[in-house]
């Protein structure tokens, strides 16, 4: 069965360096007259050159309120929440959301992209694990040392 042709998808990417390849990613999703990249900055990181390398996109935007953003932390939750409002408050109605990470790339083509979310655009693609309790030694690692600060400056953050 085929599916809904999909007008507009809004490719929401979290960020924290090499600006290069944000904006090479970022440029060849907007070639695309339909696609739309919003980014979010960590705030540790300088937005300027984000900025500059992007200002020739008119379908690029980034989002005005900024996070310090950990591994695995709330803050990288209330990012991709201020990312999802920047889309939804734009004058563009989006069939799809994708969210990105920093430096992933699409090894698809534009074209292969759409065809492939017209083709499921009744399908949610989420993936989660349990992180906590995973064998990952890479994991195990990061949820020990991030969890209880993340826990205790959420905690904190909340009280005032």
């Amino acid at each position: 069965m085929e599916g809904t042709v999909i007008t507009n998808i809004a490719f929401l990417n979290l960020c924290h360096c090499d600006a290069n390849v944000v904006a090479r990613v970022a440029k060849k999703l907007t070639a695309k007259e339909n696609f739309y990249m919003f980014i979010h900055v960590d705030q540790k990181s300088d937005q300027s050159e984000f900025e500059t390398k992007l200002e020739s996109c008119e379908r690029v935007f980034f989002t005005k309120k900024r996070y310090d953003v950990s591994w695995g932390s709330f803050s990288a939750i209330r990012a991709t929440l201020e990312l999802m409002k920047e889309a939804v408050s734009s004058n563009v109605s989006f069939d799809r959301y994708v969210l990105l990470q920093n430096l992933d790339y699409p090894l698809k083509s534009n074209t292969q992209i759409e065809a492939f979310f017209t083709e499921y655009s009744d399908k949610e693609f989420i993936r989660a694990c349990k992180i906590g309790q995973s064998k990952d030694r890479h994991f195990q690692g990061k949820y020990k040392l991030y969890h209880d600060y993340d826990r205790f400056e959420t905690c904190i953050k909340f009280e005032q």
